[in-house]
């Protein structure tokens, strides 16, 4: 049900903004590129697995 007319009542919406998404992709990137970085300069992978944990 999505309001009743009797009572005037108006429908929800349940609409998010887009840019509540841009911090969790942003970490997730983050997180990706370290990851990458891991492999190809040896740094540590503490920070990488931090990041992740914090994207999800």
């Amino acid at each position: 049900m999505h309001g009743d007319s009797a009572t005037g009542e108006k429908p929800r919406e349940h609409r998010f903004p887009l840019n509540l998404f841009s911090i969790p992709f942003g970490l997730a990137g983050l997180a990706g590129t370290w990851t990458s970085a891991v492999a190809a300069l040896g740094v540590s992978v503490v920070v990488a697995d931090a990041l992740w944990v914090v994207a999800a």
